[in-house]
């Protein structure tokens, strides 16, 4: 394999252009006289499209086919062709005048140009035309074009917009397209403006640093009398151009200023940016006495008043030019000069010697990257994706708000970019090139060890030599690998860069090379995730290509596989959902554990919201394992769909889930299987908590513990350690004795994330029975913490509500609110059964507490619909519309509401949710004017909240008595 990788994956602009009706001019003209002006037409058309950076691929017929970006990718091709094409109608109208005249006939054109990816062939063995969907797209545009037009594709538009002057037109059905392509009409491109323009008049985030430096060598120039050279070095974008701006303005009322630019091509570039500067000079003699002219007039000027001569983009100027510069900074000597040239890092390769001094940008910094995206109006909801992918890049975050700003929060990396970064790593020699490919497909990050492994023999010795070049062009920097400190690591300086990098290597050579590095780093490290990343992209990559290899996809699968239970077991849910979808995707359907990848999917995809993805694929698993006669996993499947449809489906039955459980266990037994007998005593544990039995469900909570721990499996001792949690918070255990229980479960050796998390979450609503609110504040924000960095949404639903516990027995009733607003908007989207309905209870009670009756009542209503399978939100709804009905002074209505939730309490042991039932009939009964009844209810509530050692709830019963706490 050479250096260079022969094919490569670009991103072109293609001009088709035809004659008009050449058929009929064939039958009228001799055929030498059409030789002759098909041969004019040609040499004509060949002279503008090239003068341009055009690649004139092929001539067919009367048509020309170019193609801009090949050999060599520009920033600017895109606006290359569309100047050809307005070009090319003016360099033919002297044939068309001349066959007019002389055969009363027209010589017209018409063009297409479409821009998007194309495969080109290595220019080396001159295969280098371009295939792809965008050739079809441009001869469609010129087909569809009128006489004399230039059709654009919107690819093409996107990235001329700042220059083209444009007109829509009918979009244009084009064959293998799925929709028609939009286009445009060209009139005319704007002279000497770039394709996408800059936005120089927003305010200077930052820079004060290099803006100290420029006035400080700006006052080195005048006090010395000297010319001194000044470079701002930095990639595009990073904001030359508008610090210089900012320093010109500044400097104004002190010096003369004077611009100029270097051009990317053309005729006559060499001297341009002085042309601009000295606009009355004379350019032609010798080199040698042009420098001379150039250097006495600027002394004519500094003498007068200091200058500043400033050349942009001189990464594109012209050796001579270079020269020119390096003359001027030694020859003058008695004159006030400063030069400042603005140019990205490869200028230093050419010119080392304008390193020292120079003034070398770096990414703006979070903070100001964030003023910079106010300053811009980028759309709130877009401007962490806008900060994150701009990576303090000013231009990248100036064009993506833009984008925003059209598209939505959603929108894609623009063009302009895309074209900028492309075009810059097409100008690396063959050999960088091949290194910087390599590093492409292993990431963001690479050890250079691995990218010396992956490139050719040939380029093997020199690997390092090669990415030093590339650092010292600003395309990656040192950076510590995150596998292994003692390896030499290295990271694109951009993300950006690092993709326009990838998305250039041909689909085979990049499945090649990610084979290639999955054996390096299984070799390295083993780790799992990366080696099975690197296998999938390699089969897909293949499989788009029509050669998918079904050993590579298993491969690929066993290490995802392996990667995603990795995931499961440790609570990373949202990992662990992507992992085990990515392997099941992978693996044949016989493959020995594709029932239990589903199993562990549904369960994470459950847990992190996803329901109905969750349903699915609990679905899918239940008829496979029934076809299989899989016994032991259609259990697993039938418990978890049982338990489920409690919560989402209103018509399902306690009953349904005991029974379910029951024949669960019976089974289980048969087969020995300790991890089955955890997962159905704990799921039939709720069958008595729905109905508040705590103290029978905490008998089954500790059966399925002890099998959790002789099946040895920490996730499930954590889920049941959760179900524990529960009770002791809702059931009749005491609050002290609860503590203490608690401490005991909280085990610091093997602590589990999901253990304790629940754990402190019980001791949260715990401590808050005793008035120790900050405490448990502080405790929830712990869990919250560890729920969210699992991504776990279903346990932050459950801690909604020890968080809205907290609140309301502070007396906070808005943060109450605010804290079940979280979990009920959640389980709102699942379905209408128990657990929203205990949910709109609890957020129900809130609503009362301020006074928002009629808020309050509606989502009663919710509770009562779905109360049917849990006596918590019996009792709940009941409590509030309670309260609704004697606010609105209905008092026998809610004497007899309260009265109903109390004697349903009553058959429980949930001392606090009975106390709760009193504590609201004595209110009532209050506003009923019975005193005596109310006395009593009140009574019954504090003896309630004594025995659960709830001191806040006692004190509340007590201040409705008038009587001092025991």
């Amino acid at each position: 394999m050479s250096a260079s990788s022969g094919a490569s994956r670009r991103t072109v602009t293609v001009l088709f252009c035809d004659v008009v009706d050449s058929t009929a001019l064939g039958e009228q003209l001799d055929p030498e006289t059409l030789r002759r002006v098909q041969t004019s037409f040609f040499e004509a058309a060949r002279e503008v499209l090239e003068r341009h950076g055009g690649t004139v691929e092929k001539f067919i017929g009367d048509a020309v086919m170019a193609v801009f970006g090949l050999p060599t990718l520009h920033e600017d091709d895109a606006l290359r062709a569309l100047r050809a094409a307005s070009e090319l109608r003016v360099a033919i109208a002297p044939l068309d005048q001349r066959l007019a005249e002389d055969h009363g006939l027209r010589w017209r054109i018409r063009v297409g140009v479409a821009t998007g990816e194309v495969v080109a062939g290595d220019s080396e063995d001159a295969q280098s035309f371009a295939t792809g969907g965008t050739v079809v797209v441009a001869e469609r545009l010129e087909s569809s074009a009128q006489p004399s037009e230039v059709l654009l594709d919107d690819a093409t538009y996107r990235l001329t917009a700042g220059a083209a002057l444009v007109e829509p037109v009918e979009a244009v059905p084009a064959k293998g397209k799925a929709e028609p392509v939009l286009a445009w009409r060209l009139v005319g491109v704007q002279s000497g403006v770039p394709g996408v323009p800059r936005r120089l008049d927003t305010p200077l985030v930052g820079r004060r640093d290099e803006l100290a430096r420029l006035r400080a060598a700006y006052d080195q120039a005048v006090a010395e009398r000297r010319c001194r050279l000044v470079s701002v070095i930095g990639p595009a974008g990073i904001g030359k151009s508008r610090l210089v701006r900012e320093f010109l303005v500044r400097m104004s009322a002190e010096a003369t200023i004077r611009v100029g630019r270097c051009p990317p091509y053309g005729d006559g570039v060499t001297f341009w940016p002085v042309v601009e500067v000295l606009p009355d000079e004379e350019f032609d003699g010798t080199t040698e006495e042009i420098f001379r002219r150039v250097r006495k007039s600027l002394e004519e000027l500094a003498r007068e008043r200091p200058l500043i001569v400033c050349f942009d983009d001189v990464h594109w100027g012209e050796p001579t030019f270079f020269n020119l510069v390096d003359y001027l900074q030694g020859l003058i000597t008695d004159a006030p000069v400063l030069a400042v040239c603005m140019a990205r890092a490869d200028v230093l390769e050419e010119r080392p010697q304008w390193a020292p001094g120079a003034i070398t940008l770096l990414p703006l910094s979070r903070p100001e990257a964030e003023a910079l995206l106010t300053v811009l109006e980028a759309p709130p909801d877009a401007r962490l994706r806008i900060a994150e992918a701009a990576e303090g890049n000013p231009l990248f975050a100036e064009q993506m708000a833009a984008m925003a700003l059209e598209e939505g929060p959603a929108f894609a990396v623009p063009p302009s970019i895309r074209a900028l970064l492309a075009a810059r790593l097409d100008r690396l020699p063959p050999e960088e090139r091949s290194v910087v490919e390599r590093a492409a497909v292993i990431g963001r990050e690479f050890p250079l060890r691995a990218v010396a492994a992956l490139v050719p023999a040939e380029l093997q010795a020199e690997a390092t030599d090669r990415v030093l070049a590339l650092a010292r062009k600003d395309l990656v920097e040192p950076y510590p690998w995150a596998f292994a400190a003692e390896e030499d690591g290295f990271r694109f300086r951009h993300g950006l860069i690092r993709e326009a990098a990838y998305e250039s290597v041909p689909k085979e050579l990049r499945a090649s090379i990610h084979e290639q590095y999955a054996r390096w780093f299984e070799r390295y490290s083993g780790e799992d995730v990366i080696v099975g990343y690197h296998l999938e992209q390699a089969f897909r990559l293949r499989q788009e290509l029509g050669r998918a290899d079904s050993s590579l996809a298993e491969r690929a699968g066993g290490y995802l596989a392996i990667a995603g239970k990795r995931a499961f077991a440790r609570e990373d849910m949202p990992a662990a959902t992507k992992l085990l979808e990515r392997a099941l995707s992978l693996l044949p359907d016989d493959h020995a554990e594709r029932h239990e990848l589903m199993r562990e999917l549904s369960i994470a995809s459950w847990l992190v919201g996803e329901v109905a993805r969750s349903e699915s694929v609990l679905s899918e698993l239940l008829e496979r394992a029934a076809r299989a006669g899989d016994r032991r996993m259609e259990w697993y499947g039938l418990l978890e769909r049982a338990h489920r449809r409690t919560m989402i489906d209103p018509a399902a039955t306690a009953d349904e889930l005991r029974a379910v459980a029951q024949d669960a266990i019976r089974a289980f037994e048969e087969l020995g299987d300790d991890f089955g007998l955890a997962q159905a005593w704990r799921r039939l544990s709720l069958v008595p908590r729905a109905a508040g039995d705590f103290a029978t469900a905490e008998d089954a909570i500790e059966r399925a513990l002890a099998h959790a721990q002789r099946a040895g499996d920490r996730q499930e001792q954590a889920r049941s350690v959760d179900a524990l949690c529960g009770v002791l918070q809702y059931g009749p255990t005491p609050v002290t004795e609860a503590l203490r229980r608690c401490e005991e479960l909280l085990d610091p050796a093997g602590r589990h994330p999901l253990a304790e998390a629940s754990i402190l979450a019980t001791t949260a609503a715990l401590k808050a029975m005793l008035g120790e609110f900050d405490e448990a504040r502080s405790l929830c924000d712990q869990v919250r913490a560890i729920y969210e960095d699992l991504g776990l949404q279903m346990s932050l639903v459950a801690l909604s509500e020890v968080a809205s516990t907290v609140e309301l027995l502070a007396g906070e009733h808005a943060r109450a609110e605010s804290e079940l607003r979280r979990g009920y908007e959640l389980l709102a989207t699942v379905g209408d059964a128990s657990i929203v309905a205990f949910q709109a209870g609890l957020l129900a009670e809130t609503m009362l507490a301020q006074q928002r009756i009629d808020e309050a009542e509606e989502l009663a209503a919710l509770a009562e619909q779905g109360a049917a399978n849990d006596i918590g939100a019996q009792i709940n709804w009941r409590i509030v519309k309670a309260g609704v009905e004697a606010a609105r002074g209905r008092h026998d209505a809610a004497v007899d509401l309260a009265r109903g939730a109390t004697e349903i309490a009553g058959r429980t042991d949930a001392l606090n949710m009975h106390a709760g039932a009193e504590l609201r009939l004595a209110e009532v009964l209050l506003l009923a004017a019975a005193t005596d009844e109310a006395a009593t209810a009140a009574r019954a509530a504090a003896h309630l909240y004594a025995r659960k050692g709830n001191l806040v709830g006692a004190r509340a019963a007590a201040a409705l008595l008038g009587e001092p706490v025991a």
